[in-house]
């Protein structure tokens, strides 16, 4: 393929046609080479995802735009100050899009980015159109860029994001909202058709990927309780796998996504009960004789009595990859079930709904619950229970400072 040509302007052209670009770098931005990408100005091509987080640690979203490279057409080497600097684009009947989007950036001697610029209207980048009989000039507004932090991208601040060995695109914010360049894959030519998956993680954005600048961010990651929700479930609190004594390690506990954040780390409660310690509240399913059963949906536990909630909390369920269930509570004598209560006083009701049948004997020990617990001074405690079938709900009532189930 002949890509579009760009020639460095001098002095006077000898053919007027095209698009002549001519870069306003008001702070003094520089730059050793600049090369000039050409994305698709395709609707298709150019898309708003929601629910990218604002930085690794902050749970906080923002809408971000991706823009696909449709064509590069090289470099200018030697550039120095970027104010003043105009290239000349000519049409090409290879690529026979009128309009794409001009993409200037700029890179020191360090092959870092120093500064980035388009086109814009309305703060975002416009498209051009290459004509191939006359010459039309546009503004391309070129300020420099620093590399961004860990606490986010601000204005005029980049990120430039490899994976598999090369570059994979770019992430920088002129204005109000960031923006974001996808790069071809290996061997390809152009990225019109390329997923938006910038980190190539496998998960796309808007796809349960919070953080398409970072692989270790995507639902299913492991989290480790660093202050970073890398699985993207938006929870401040986190079950996690951890090391607890005899034969039901691995054991599970609850971290509060904070570095430095101590994990109180319990038998799962499958283990515990098959050890003959399930002193812990059950919930009932209907036929328990049978080996295949579809639960009844709901079952509820009642008046689940939490120790470590006495005097106020918050109670949040925390959910475990491989679990057949969704667990939701509620406060006791209403009808609405959520994954979240504040308010709680000592008692909450427990619903399970199973999505698929399950193969066991009756009484057989399905699954588990796990719930998250703050307290009003700020600690996190963890409490979970094991799903049993059963012929009917259990019911949970205080036995001093210990839970005691009453069995169907």
């Amino acid at each position: 393929m002949r890509w579009p040509i760009v020639m460095l302007v001098v002095g006077a052209c000898g053919r007027e046609e095209g698009v002549l670009l001519v870069v306003e770098a008001p702070d003094g931005a520089t730059a050793a080479r600049v090369e000039i990408i050409l994305a698709s100005a395709d609707p298709q091509a150019i898309e708003e995802v929601d629910g990218q987080r604002l930085s690794p640690t902050d749970l906080a979203s923002e809408p971000v735009r991706y823009y696909r490279q449709r064509a590069i057409t090289g470099e200018v080497a030697n550039v120095g100050a970027l104010d003043g600097f105009a290239v000349r684009l000519e049409a090409n009947a290879d690529i026979p899009e009128g309009a794409l989007i001009p993409i200037l950036i700029g890179f020191d001697a360090q092959d870092q980015i120093t500064a980035i610029g388009a086109v814009m209207d309305q703060g975002m980048p416009a498209p051009v159109e290459i004509a191939g009989d006359q010459l039309l000039r546009f503004s391309v507004t070129m300020p420099a860029m620093a590399p961004a932090g860990d606490d986010g991208i601000a204005t005029n601040q980049v990120v430039s994001v490899a994976c598999n060995g090369a570059r994979s695109g770019i992430a920088w914010r002129p204005g109000a909202t960031q923006l974001r360049l996808l790069l071809p894959e290996r061997d390809a030519t152009d990225a019109r058709d390329r997923a938006l998956d910038l980190d190539c993680d496998g998960v796309e954005a808007g796809d349960r990927d919070c953080d398409d600048l970072r692989g270790e961010f995507h639902a299913g990651a492991d989290e480790t309780c660093d202050g970073r929700d890398t699985d993207c479930d938006f929870r401040g609190q986190e079950l996690v796998t951890c090391n607890v004594a005899g034969s039901c390690a691995p054991g599970v506990g609850v971290c509060t996504d904070q570095p430095g954040s101590s994990v109180s780390c319990a038998p799962a409660p499958e283990c515990a009960c098959e050890a003959g310690a399930c002193a812990q509240c059950v919930i009932a399913f209907e036929d328990a004789a049978a080996t295949e059963v579809l639960p009844c949906t709901p079952a509820i536990a009642s008046h689940v009595f939490l120790a470590a909630c006495q005097g106020g909390c918050t109670v949040e369920v925390l959910e475990r990859a491989g679990d057949p269930f969704r667990i939701s509570i509620a406060l006791p004598d209403t009808t609405v079930f959520t994954d979240k209560l504040i308010n709680v006083v000592d008692k909450i009701d427990i619903r399970a709904e199973a999505e698929d049948t399950l193969t066991a004997a009756g009484a057989d020990v399905v699954g588990g619950i796990f719930l998250a617990i703050r307290r009003l001074d700020g600690t996190v405690a963890q409490q979970s229970f094991a799903i049993r079938l059963q012929e009917q709900s259990s019911v949970c009532v205080p036995d001093g400072n210990a839970m005691a189930c009453t069995q169907p």
